[in-house]
Order: C-alpha cells, then structure tokens, then sequence
C-alpha cells in the first residue's frame, strides 16, 4: 500500500488526501446530524410528556381540591378536629360572620397544634384567606385569629 502511495504522482495524492477528508468530513456531518435529529424528538417527547402530566396533576389536584374543600361552619370545623385527633389541643372555637369577612377565633395549647389546625382549615376551606393572627395568652394559651375574605 505504502509502494503504491510512493508511485503516484504529487497531484493524484492530493486528490487522494482531499477525497479522504472529504468522506472523514462528511461521516462527521452524519453523526453530527442524527444526534441533532434524536435530539430534537427526544425533546419534542419531553415537551409532549410535561405538558401531559400538567394536563393530570392540575386536574388531579382541583378533583382532591373539591372533594376535600368544605364551607366553613362550626360542624364542619369539629368534624376536622375530630379527623385530625386535635379535640384537646383546639378549643373555645367562634366563627363571626357579622361583617363582610368571616373571622375564626381559637384557643390552642401550643404553637404547632394551632399552627397545624391552622393551615388544615385554609387548605380545607373554600374562601381565600387575608390574615393569620397568633397571639400568646396570659394563661399559656394560643390565641389564632384567622380572617377570610
């Protein structure tokens, strides 16, 4: 093979030398594409696949919204606190609907049973919430203050 390298001629061996990039060059160029064409489908799948599990999880979560959401009365408020064991902890319960905002007092024994019911009954309830009042009683109480719109 080297005999016949040798035997050629200055312009046949540059064709040679070109013709051999030519074809390096473009085995270069196909590679190159079909990893460029894989990546544009595999992202067109992900693409496809994100908005689809969107699609579900948001309507997953309006269904676990409705079925879990309640109006906020006083049966419906010890019905919560008897699913979430806080009878003892969670007392002295007034809903005041006189004015254009519904207000939920409380009494809790300590900070995270009245932070917990807290955040039970804005998940639970369909209102919007405005304010979140903690206050420390005289008497080792929690007093919570929440204020729906």
């Amino acid at each position: 093979m080297i005999e016949f390298y040798k035997n050629l001629q200055d312009r046949e061996k540059k064709l040679l030398l070109l013709s051999l990039s030519f074809v390096f060059l473009f085995t270069i160029f196909l590679y190159a594409s079909g990893t460029y064409n894989s990546y544009k489908i595999s992202l067109k799948n992900y693409s496809k696949a994100k908005s689809e599990y969107e699609y579900v999880y948001k309507r997953v979560s309006n269904l676990k919204n409705s079925i879990k959401s309640f109006k906020i009365n006083k049966s419906n408020i010890n019905l919560l606190l008897e699913e979430e064991k806080l009878t003892n902890a969670i007392n002295d319960i007034f809903i005041d609907t006189t004015s254009s905002k519904k207000v939920i007092t409380f009494n809790a024994s300590n900070i995270s049973d009245a932070v917990y019911f807290s955040e039970q009954l804005i998940n639970q309830s369909q209102i919007s919430i405005k304010a979140i009042k903690y206050k420390n009683s005289d008497d080792n109480y929690i007093q919570v203050e929440l204020i729906y719109d």
